[in-house]
């Protein structure tokens, strides 16, 4: 299952930042997500996304079928699939 992180080198080439505020994760910083080998789209693939169950980030097209990350306020009760979570 793939889940979109919310960041994307759109603008940059290689620079992801994330999308709500501008915040970048910068290659070669000592937060670099990616696993080994990634990013490695060049300008076609520009969005970033994880596998559930892998370590790390891979960069695939925007147009990509993925999941997202959902904002939500702390406390907040929510359900997901019978499961109730406070």
């Amino acid at each position: 299952m793939l889940t979109w992180t919310g960041f994307t080198d759109l603008k940059t080439e290689g620079t992801f930042q994330n999308v709500i505020n501008g915040a970048p994760v910068i290659r070669g910083s000592s937060f670099w997500p990616f696993t080994a080998g990634e990013s490695n789209g060049d300008r076609k693939e520009n969005c970033a996304v994880t596998y559930i169950g892998k370590w790390g980030w891979n960069d695939l097209m925007c147009g990509s079928l993925a999941y997202g990350y959902c904002r939500m306020q702390a406390r907040q009760r929510f359900k997901i699939r019978g499961i109730k979570c406070n």
